[in-house]
């Protein structure tokens, strides 16, 4: 019974890092670059490992609380092809991305999906209307799940994938190191014990 719960304990112990990940970020109407829009509430974005697009002080960035939607000089107009969506990514970020991929029609309230891109553009329905995830996955794929809230007109219309990852060497952090000098301590003990006995 003992070794159960060691096992159980050891289980959980190296479990709870991943859930952790998982990460609620809400989605609002950007108000500094247009400030036509009221800043409405309008979707919710869960994802292990990425962060959205914000707005604020005059500079872009990518927050794992908060993201917002864009549009009109500050997005590609509705019904651009990938390419020019990229374009957009790019003079945001101030990067040159050419590798934009066909855009994955969803044309769901809301879904899960996954990626190995380092940037999704998210396209909704009603305006301001597309946002970027960026993928901080060490080990370059991750998934998330999309959520129009009702009456926001938030629906994901499609993502277009932007970027090659290039997948990190990930270290083992402490605690596993730790959990694992434990369990190696445990078996010499118990190896110990029964050459004694």
């Amino acid at each position: 019974m003992k070794k159960k719960a060691g096992l159980l304990a050891g289980v959980v112990l190296l479990a709870s890092p991943l859930a952790a990940n998982a990460v609620l970020i809400n989605i609002y109407n950007d108000t500094d670059v247009n400030s036509a829009y009221s800043p409405d509430h309008r979707a919710t974005a869960s994802c292990d490992f990425c962060s959205v697009l914000n707005y604020s002080g005059g500079a872009y960035s990518f927050l794992t609380t908060s993201g917002e939607l864009f549009d009109g000089a500050s997005a590609p107009p509705a019904g651009n092809p990938p390419s020019q969506e990229s374009d957009w990514l790019n003079a945001v970020l101030g990067t040159s991305y050419s590798d934009a991929t066909d855009a994955d029609k969803t044309q769901a309230n809301s879904g899960t999906y996954s990626s190995t891109a380092l940037y999704l553009i998210l396209k909704v329905g009603k305006t301001p209307n597309y946002t970027i995830i960026r993928n901080d996955d060490p080990d370059g794929n991750f998934w998330f799940t999309w959520t129009g809230l009702a009456g926001g007109g938030a629906d994901l219309s499609h993502f277009t994938r932007v970027g090659t990852p290039t997948p990190t060497t990930q270290v083992p952090e402490p605690g596993s190191l730790t959990l694992l000098g434990l369990g190696l301590v445990g078996l010499a003990a118990l190896r110990r014990r029964r050459l004694a006995s």
